[in-house]
């Protein structure tokens, strides 16, 4: 609830970086909190996060604005 009430605060920009950030820090947090262990699945669903949401944040880049 916190998270989306703060979502609705800030800039757009800000928003898109912290809702492609928070599952990453969600086991993160979890490790330096609660002691888990971050596996090699946690690992790998990280990476598989952060380079989608790169991929997905380059692709608007560099796709023209249409006017409108």
């Amino acid at each position: 609830m916190c998270l989306s009430r703060g979502l609705d605060a800030v800039p757009p920009v800000t928003a898109a970086l912290t809702s492609g950030i928070e599952p990453i820090l969600n086991p993160v947090l979890a490790a330096i909190i609660c002691g888990e262990t971050i596996g090699p699945m946690s690992l790998a669903g990280g990476v598989l996060v952060v380079c989608s949401v790169l991929g997905y944040s380059l692709s608007q880049i560099k796709q023209p604005s249409v006017p409108g």
